[in-house]
């Protein structure tokens, strides 16, 4: 084993690993199967809809209770909170955060429940009677024991360096400890060979790959509910604010780019909350440089969806609906969640 000596926070972590790896740290089993999804970056390597479509075929044909555990990053409350339990939302979105009222609302049926102890809230989501925990962005958060550990990676950013000298929260030494690797937004694909080979030459408990890629597919209209769902060809040759709040923001702005959209950005803050002064400033900037619509995220439109609704004005504003596409890979990594739930089953 080497440390990187020139970052001692990159060094604490290997260090860290390692005494889970070898039992100097102990890992704790709920009783039911975990499928951790995570990466080695801070934020935007698309982990929120790869879980949403795991929940969605899970349920669909294992008929199985989901529980989604994540920490609720940015949100007012502290310890364990259930946001949803698997019937109803129970908390409003301050206490849940952005990313699980993204999934209560995205996956009815599913338990949500949010805990900076991970094994606690893991706890939790199966005394409602989750009968598997999907755990968001938990590959950091060795305490769970998983049974499926999914590391993804952005083929356009890679990993780079560890913080505070660069955006990795680990170095590619972590990949080790995974069992699948997802390269996402795998349009390059010389790319995405090459950080697929890097990522291989650190781990041999990788037992498959796979890519995938996010389309827009779609636009919801959050300010006239009788407008329904419009093609994305709706805004073709349209000037548009596109207003978010999201770890990526360039990404979701060449998404709507490729839809032969003038795209005038306007970001905010990851996970920035919402409010009527927030909506108001985007309103008159759209207004003052001549955009025919506002556009916004899935993510951003479940925190600022009341404050459009009481907006009103001439300017339509948009939730863009993205699609996740797999490119390669989609068998395996089903194949391997299918044996994770055989094991226990």
């Amino acid at each position: 084993m080497t440390f990187n000596f020139l970052n001692p926070y990159a060094y604490i972590l290997r260090i860290r690993r390692w005494m889970y790896r070898n039992g100097k740290l102990k890992s704790f089993g709920v009783g039911i199967p975990v499928i951790s999804v995570g990466n080695l970056t801070v934020g935007g390597s698309g982990k929120t809809p790869l879980v949403i479509r795991i929940a969605e075929r899970i349920q669909q044909e294992q008929n199985l209770k989901v529980g989604i555990v994540l920490r609720g990053y940015k949100r007012e409350s502290k310890g364990c909170v259930v946001v949803s339990d698997g019937e109803s939302v129970l908390v409003s979105i301050e206490q849940s955060g952005d990313e699980a009222m993204l999934f209560a609302s995205s996956l009815p049926n599913a338990i949500v429940v949010v805990d900076e102890d991970r094994v606690r809230g893991a706890e939790r989501a199966m005394s409602l009677g989750a009968q598997v925990i999907l755990l968001d962005d938990g590959y950091q958060h060795i305490r769970l024991r998983r049974d499926l550990n999914i590391l993804l990676v952005d083929a356009e950013r890679g990993v780079g360096s560890v913080l505070p000298f660069g955006r990795a929260r680990e170095d590619v030494s972590a990949a080790r400890d995974a069992n699948f690797l997802i390269i996402t937004n795998a349009e390059d694909e010389a790319r995405m060979e090459k950080i697929q080979r890097r990522m291989l030459a650190h781990s041999k408990t990788i037992l498959a790959t796979a890519a995938t890629i996010t389309l827009p597919v779609a636009l919801e209209s959050l300010t006239n509910s009788a407008a329904g769902i419009e093609g994305v060809e709706y805004l073709e040759g349209k000037q548009v604010l596109a207003i978010s709040s999201i770890a990526s923001p360039q990404r979701f702005h060449n998404s709507i780019a490729a839809c032969g959209v003038i795209v005038l950005p306007h970001v905010l803050p990851d996970h920035a909350a919402y409010s009527a002064l927030t909506v108001e400033r985007a309103f008159e900037q759209a207004e003052r440089t001549g955009c025919e619509a506002i556009v916004t995220t899935t993510k951003d439109a479940v925190k600022a969806y009341t404050f459009y609704r009481e907006r009103k004005g001439a300017i339509p504003v948009f939730v863009l609906h993205t699609e996740l596409q797999f490119i390669a890979g989609e068998q395996e990594l089903w194949e391997a969640i299918q044996n994770v739930l055989k094991q226990d089953s």
